[in-house]
């Protein structure tokens, strides 16, 4: 019952969104707005605010956490890379198709997923699992981006330090350390954090809206994309960490992780580098479509009930 009542929360809000943006009170420009708000502001109080739900989490799972969180983004580049081949992705496309194999959208998606399933501490093992993507997306994946695009590309260290990095590292330091917001800001800051997941939720919806689905539907290799991200990716993650790691919880937050849809961030890539916008546009749009059917049918496969 819980799966349900999650997923039919999560759809109302990305329907809400996708007839809001078709009726033109939600426009691209406010949708972006929004966006940003999530990143920079909601979401980083939200995964600071998960530490008052953590408990007495051994160390080594951290640990744990972040050595699950190094080995995915590092062994998705080179499956991402083997696939290209594999498939005969030209010239002017393999980039995008290869950052839309390493790049989910584990953060925009992932945690409201995660936190209606296992509650608020599961936003703070997945800030640690997740801390590797923005190192790889802004170095390697800009790389992959701007092969297909009209701009070069390069590597600037201070991008690294954005809000979400920065809550994380936070959220960790004051793990370690035991210090506390004193509580009036922490409820000011728990407050703000509650609006990450409806929100984020209607900006995918208003988002999809802006995609023609007769389009994304005729690119094949898209489909291959969705097989890839949200069946095969998930399937090998749950299968090989259940074998070496005991604890159920953390194997099931991993592999959601795995089997999220096309993140966002390869979009805003390929249009900063002038590139193939159109194949990472319907990517985004029919992997988050398929999604709202393989997360509920992941979650009963795993047994989160």
């Amino acid at each position: 019952m819980l799966i349900v009542n999650t997923m039919c929360k999560l759809l109302t809000a990305i329907l809400t969104g996708f007839y809001a943006n078709k009726k033109g009170f939600l426009r691209t420009d406010a949708t972006k707005s929004l966006s940003s708000l999530i990143i920079r502001i909601a979401s980083p109080c939200l995964i600071i605010t998960s530490l008052s739900s953590v408990g007495d989490v051994d160390h080594q799972e951290i640990y744990l956490v972040l050595l699950i969180g190094f080995a995915i983004y590092t062994l998705t580049p080179l499956l991402s890379f083997a696939f290209s081949k594999l498939w005969r992705i030209p010239d002017g496309s393999s980039g995008t198709y290869q950052a839309m194999l390493i790049f989910s959208n584990c953060g925009f998606m992932a945690i409201p997923v995660c936190q209606s399933f296992f509650g608020d501490s599961s936003v703070f093992l997945l800030s640690m699992m997740n801390l590797p993507y923005n190192l790889l997306f802004y170095t390697y994946g800009k790389y992959l981006l701007s092969k297909d695009g009209n701009r070069g590309s390069s590597f600037h260290p201070q991008e690294l330090i954005n809000p979400g990095t920065i809550a994380s590292l936070l959220a960790i330091t004051m793990y370690f350390t035991g210090i506390r917001l004193p509580e009036f800001l922490s409820e000011s800051v728990e407050f703000l954090g509650a609006v990450t997941t409806p929100l984020s939720m209607v900006c995918i919806g208003s988002s999809m809206a802006d995609y023609s689905l007769k389009e994304v539907l005729h690119e094949k290799t898209l489909y291959w994309i969705s097989i890839c991200r949200l069946i095969l990716y998930p399937a090998v993650t749950y299968l090989v960490l259940s074998a070496f790691i005991q604890d159920i919880r953390l194997v099931q937050i991993a592999t959601i992780v795995m089997g999220m849809p096309v993140g966002s961030m390869v979009v805003m890539g390929a249009a900063e580098f002038q590139g193939n916008m159109k194949a990472a546009s319907g990517g985004v749009a029919l992997t988050t479509l398929l999604s709202i059917v393989t997360i509920p049918v992941m979650a009963v496969v795993m047994g989160i009930s």
